[in-house]
């Protein structure tokens, strides 16, 4: 009786392993597909920083884009203890010496795009000698 049941135990090992591998293999083909999906995402996504450049007659502050997707500018704004501004010049009251050689600003409202690769220049400042 024992050897009866033997084969038949074997078919549904056989096919529980078979039914097992083929779940194992389906979750592993949805996770992989997600990740690629989530890898894809980041990619296209944009990477922004802010970064200064300080020597003796130039200051300045720019946003840069490193990713490779556009980044989409709806708001900046700047702010030092209570104050707050859209405009990163006016925080910098720096006295007669020194001249705003130009400044970008980005108007409340108003949607802006910064390529991926892309710097916008936020203040640029040289410094004048003055004159006594």
């Amino acid at each position: 009786m024992l050897s009866d049941i033997a084969p038949i135990t074997q078919v549904f090992a056989n096919v529980g392993s078979i039914v097992v591998a083929i779940f194992a293999v389906w979750i592993a083909f949805r996770e992989q597909l997600e990740q690629s999906r989530e890898i894809a995402r980041a990619n296209l996504k944009p990477l922004l920083s802010i970064y200064s450049q300080v020597d003796a007659t130039l200051k300045s502050v720019m946003l840069a884009n490193r990713g490779v997707g556009a980044a989409v500018i709806t708001r900046i704004e700047f702010s030092k203890g209570n104050e707050k501004t859209q405009n990163l010049a006016e925080f910098f009251q720096l006295g007669g010496s020194f001249h705003w050689g130009s400044f970008r600003k980005f108007p409340p409202g108003e949607v802006q795009y910064l390529g991926g690769g892309d710097v916008a220049n936020g203040i640029n400042s040289r410094r004048r000698r003055c004159k006594s």
